[in-house]
């Protein structure tokens, strides 16, 4: 593992009652940062398969409560662990999605799906949590933390498995899978 980029910390757990979970987070004193809609372009390599190397590559366009929109694109590396989603993640801001698009399309890329997702974003201590409504995927508690080097990984990951329980989580209930594999096996049903 590369110890000079920033590597995304994150559990994910499925959530059933998403009004309890926000009151726990008002209870632990996290603060509302925003509410937004993420719409990702999930694109294939033309020479080697994603799926098969753990990695992806995503366009996405946030739309804020007001209406304004951003872009970025984000090459996420293999997960580096057994029990959560930790990886190394990139990402650039665009000033529009239609020209990276264009550029991915000419390098022989190809669309494997579009995902859509709600999301309410909230500080708790040092981690941001996210509650996703994954449109025909299901509802998700995100926690994260973006570290900078291989040796916080492991102070940062026990950090956020003690914020889990204290959301009344486990990490036995934790998911490694991305919106990407839980929605295109929703597909096969």
């Amino acid at each position: 593992m590369s110890s000079n980029h920033p590597i995304e910390v994150e559990i994910k757990v499925p959530v059933a009652d998403p009004d309890s979970l926000r009151h726990k987070l008002l209870v632990l004193h996290a603060t509302l940062l925003t509410t937004v809609t993420q719409i990702d372009l999930y694109l294939s390599h033309p020479c080697r398969s994603f799926p098969e190397t753990d990695e992806a590559l995503r366009l996405r366009t946030t739309i804020d409560a007001d209406g304004q929109s951003q872009f970025e694109v984000t090459y996420k590396g293999p997960k580096l662990d057994t029990t959560t989603k930790t990886r190394e993640e990139f990402t650039v801001r665009l000033p529009t999605s239609e020209t990276m698009a264009q550029i991915f399309q000419a390098l022989g890329f190809t669309e494997v799906a579009t995902v859509k997702k709600h999301r309410s974003f909230f500080k708790i201590d040092d981690a941001v949590l996210s509650i996703d409504i994954v449109d025909n995927v299901g509802t998700f508690m995100e926690i994260e933390r973006v570290v900078e080097s291989a040796e916080l990984v492991d102070d940062a990951r026990d950090d956020l498995i003690r914020l889990l329980h204290k959301l009344g989580f486990s990490l036995d209930q934790s998911i490694r899978e991305s919106y990407l594999e839980l929605y295109l096996r929703q597909l096969e049903t």
